[in-house]
Order: C-alpha cells, then structure tokens, then sequence
C-alpha cells in the first residue's frame, strides 16, 4: 500500500441512499458526521438528486473532482460494472462493503471482481469489508468513531472484522487511546494481513499495531505475515486477537471472511516467538496492553517494568483478593523490612490492618496525601519494579453526595466546595506520579452506579488519561495487561543480547 491510498483526494459513496437504515446510507452520514470535507464527499446514485444536503451523481464518471477512495454498497451482481467505473475514473483504492463472495463459497465472483481491480490497477479492500479509518482527516466508516486533528494518535489498527475495528476505535478513545490509522479488510481477496502489516512496519506516525486476525487466503501469505511480523515487533509492538480459537470459531471464520486457519498452537507458537504480544481474553484486554504500552513510552519507563509490585489498596479482603489473582499471574510482593515497616508508622500512620505489601489504607483510604507519601516511599524501594495504585474516587464522590443529602453544611454549596478538592486532589496526584521514577499504574475501581456519580467518576479519570497516565478499571485487567507488556519487553531485550 501507498500513503497516498490513506489521503484520497476524493471519496465516492456508490449506492448511498437517503433511506436512514440502509448501508448505503451508514457510511455517507458517517463521514458528514465527522465533518470530512462536504466538496470532496460524493454520493452515487441513478435514483436521487440530493441527500444529505450533497449533490447526488448518477455514476462516478459525472463527477466533476478526482475520486481516490470508493465506497461500494450495491448488490453484488452490480459491483462488477462499479469496479469498471472505478477503473475508468482511475480510482486508486475501492473498500467493497457488499458481501456474497467467498464467505459463502463464492470464490469465482470474487475472483472476478478482483481480476477487473487488477488490470485497471485499482486496489481493493474485501469485499464484506468496512474500509479506511483515518480520525486525523474526518476519513470514518461509523458515527461513533471521534474525528478530528485532537483525536490524531499513534496507534493503528488491522482488522479481518470491520464490527471489531470500530468497536477497538470507540472503547480505545474512551479509555485514553488515539489512533492513526485503521483498515478492515474482510475477505482480503487483493490487499490482506501481510501487505497491511508491512505498510505499517514502515510508518513512521504508527507506534503501535493492533490486529484482529482470522487467517490468509493464502499459505504463501501467512509465510509474508510471518517474516514481516519478525522484522516489525523489533521496532514496534504488535498486539494480536486471534479469532477461530474453537472448532465453532473456526467454522464460523469460514462463513465470515472465507479464510484459512491452521493449528491455533501452532500460529500462536510461531506468532510468539516472532514478538507478537497474543492476547487471548479479547478486544478490551488487547486495549488496556496498548494503553499501558502508549503511555509508557511516551514516559519513556517501558523498558522498567518488571514482575514485582508495591501495590496500595483499600480492604483487607480486597488485599487478599488482589494477592492471590496477581501471585498466579507470576508477580511478586516484596516485603517491606522492619525498618520500613517502622517508616511506614511514623511517616504514614497506622493507615490500616496491613503495613505490609500491598498496603490496605482501609479506613484512610480516603487521604490521597497518604498514598502520595507511600508512592514516594515504593520509588525508593530497588526491588519494586511497578506501582499500582487503586484510587478512591467513588468513594470522594459518594462521600461529597452523602454530605449533601445531610445537609451537614449549610453555609456553603458543599457539592462545589467538594468537586473543587478533588480536583484538587487529582491535580496533585498527577503532579507528585509525574515525579517517580517508576511506572505507576492507577486502578479505578466501579463501586457506585449512581449517574452523578458515574459521570463525574468518568470526568476525574479523564483527567489521568489526559495526563497519559494509565488507569484501568479492575485488578485483574492491570494485571493481566502487565504481564503482557513484561513478556514483549523480555522478547525485545533477549533479542537484543543475540544481535
């Protein structure tokens, strides 16, 4: 691929449709949605004049500008003469959402779809596809995907799947992520996995790759995959869902994109000790890792993370339970001696029933001071590698609601009084992590469901994102997301030591 393929000059909606549950008409409000260029934005239809406020153009070689990128959602025995338009307008790219190709054994229209696209030179993503993803340029397949030069990241995405494309492109910007680019590709019948991956290997404003993988068309293929994904983990993380894990998944690959897939140990053998990060628990697990790898490089402490932890967390039970899902994984608690249990007393407090590590803060949860000076007394600690942190924000907000209800202070609107500290309080958390040495990881955990309490509990933790310092919402994603990244940085410096 060319980066030229990802800047079209202008983009075509063949098939757009003023009808509001069409696909036709999915893709056109999309991209008015985030704004993309309305004189550069052509919607093709014989039946319409107007939509949307755009001008409607019967077929693409009535189209008085350049046309780059094609969108195609028309049946598919009408994408055949489409795909001629494109080839006589000299389209360089097409993203074919219509389906009924090979992932119901219709292997021949598919071939022929692609042998029209290949001697007319135009590239073709699918079919059965969603297409480009670019936030930066407004270029978008889904309303709820954020546009705009603030949303521009360093992140990209490959996809087999264009339902998980946007699903990793809209939880990823709610927990913090940006993203550069993104392609679902579908069937993968001209541009698949190896190409895309090798694209982004060599893109300088890709960071970090995320791929929801399902197979190749070809062996020949996943052999390209394979040699280029070697070459890519050395300079970038590559995070890897794999689908068709199960014999049902399997088939269900079959009837979805229509690929080959092997011996899933084998893949993921082979895939693992090329650098890939695999990760198997899903789509959020794969974004939690790559928020944890974004804002760690950008703090530049990848590279110091490591299995042991100085955790500080609230509840005697909740230390017991955190201990043992953490201990399974393979992580380790230091323990504090004597002397620093002494430190811990006097500079500290009794604080809770455990002074020990993790640290239970119980009923001085609520005191962020407390759990400053304990942070700055862990980033002393050589054997502390990582600090993990379980916030109280629920418990700030339910208090700030309670004190409220009672009426405890009259005077004064305690409400604002109380957004006021914790804001506060955040400003001062952020300013004292910024600080240590050590990679700090915040947990926010979801008490409360009230919708105050939510809202403002997503407001605070925004805050943190903004700051790139990671927070995740339970235990045991922090920890799995970690042991992820540990694994990819031994990889990266055992590599190292044999070159």
């Amino acid at each position: 691929m060319e980066d030229s393929l990802f800047n079209p000059r202008g983009v075509a909606v063949v098939g757009a449709s003023p009808h509001f549950v069409s696909g036709g008409t999915f893709f056109l409000r999309a991209l008015l949605a985030a704004e993309f260029p309305k004189e550069r934005l052509f919607p093709i239809n014989p039946k319409h004049k107007e939509m949307y406020g755009l001008k409607v153009y019967p077929n693409l070689q009535s189209v008085p500008h350049p046309v780059d990128y094609v969108i195609v959602i028309v049946p598919k025995n009408a994408t055949f003469d489409v795909m001629k338009d494109c080839v006589e307008k000299k389209v360089k790219l097409v993203s074919c959402f219509t389906s009924g190709f090979s992932e119901i054994g219709n292997k021949e229209d598919e071939k022929r779809l692609v042998s029209i696209a290949k001697k007319g030179g135009v590239r073709l993503l699918g079919p059965n596809c969603m297409g480009l993803c670019v936030p930066k340029l407004r270029l978008v397949f889904d309303t709820g995907i954020e546009a705009g030069e603030e949303w521009a990241g360093n992140i990209s995405i490959i996809s087999q799947s264009g339902g998980n494309a946007d699903v990793m492109i809209i939880i990823g910007n709610g927990i913090g992520l940006k993203f550069n680019k993104a392609v679902s590709y579908g069937n993968g019948s001209d541009i698949n996995a190896d190409e895309l991956l090798k694209y982004f290997k060599n893109d300088p404003e890709t960071h970090i790759i995320l791929q929801y993988l399902e197979g190749f068309k070809t062996i020949e293929q996943g052999r390209n995959y394979l040699k280029t994904l070697r070459e890519t983990t050395l300079k970038k993380p590559v995070l890897i869902f794999q689908g068709g894990t199960t014999a049902i998944g399997k088939r269900s690959i079959f009837s979805h994109t229509g690929s080959i897939s092997g011996d899933n140990r084998v893949i993921e053998g082979a895939f693992k000790q090329a650098g890939a990060i695999m990760v198997k628990q899903g789509i959020r697990h794969v974004l939690y890792t790559a928020l944890l790898i974004s804002c760690f490089q950008k703090s530049n402490k990848l590279f110091k993370v490591g299995p042991n932890l100085g955790t500080i967390l609230g509840g005697g039970g909740n230390n017991v339970y955190v201990a043992d899902i953490c201990s399974k994984m393979g992580f380790n608690f230091p323990a504090f001696d004597e002397d620093m249990k002494e430190w811990l007393k006097k500079n500290v407090g009794e604080v809770g029933t455990v002074l020990g590590n993790p640290i239970d803060m119980n009923a001085g949860m609520s005191g962020y001071k407390t759990a400053i000076k304990i942070m700055k007394l862990m980033d002393k600690i050589d054997q502390i590698d990582v600090i993990t942190y379980e916030t109280d924000f629920d418990w700030w907000l339910v208090s700030a609601k309670i004190r409220q209800k009672l009426d405890l202070y009259k005077e004064f609107d305690f409400k604002v009084l109380m957004e006021s500290i914790m804001d506060t309080n955040v400003k001062t958390l952020i300013r004292n992590i910024r600080k240590l040495q050590k990679p700090v990881i915040l947990v926010s955990s979801q008490t409360f469901y009230d919708a105050d309490i939510v809202s403002k509990r997503n407001e605070l933790e925004d805050t943190f994102r903004k700051a790139d310092i990671p927070i995740i919402n339970d235990m045991a994603t922090m920890a799995t997301a970690l042991k992820y990244l540990i694994e990819y940085k031994e990889y990266i410096l055992n590599v190292k030591k044999t070159l």
